[in-house]
């Protein structure tokens, strides 16, 4: 695991992590990132490391409600 792993279950605020298929970081690796964090929530989208980008629509239909949902803790 990387170095900046150490702890990162100790972020206890929604986090929303945006993968990819076709990225250079494997959607299993993606997927043992979420399992540490406790409240979060992986969406895996069919696109390449520059989601934003490549796939914006669905990129914002991920992002915009999760954002829409964040409040106070």
């Amino acid at each position: 695991m990387p170095e900046w792993w150490a702890g990162i279950e100790r972020i206890d605020r929604p986090v929303l992590l945006l993968g990819a298929k076709r990225s250079h970081v494997p959607v299993s690796r993606q997927a043992m990132l979420a399992e540490r964090l406790p409240r979060a929530e992986l969406h895996v989208i069919d696109g390449g490391h520059r989601l934003h980008t490549e796939q914006r629509e669905a990129f914002l239909a991920s992002a915009l409600p999760f954002l829409g949902a964040a409040g106070p803790g």
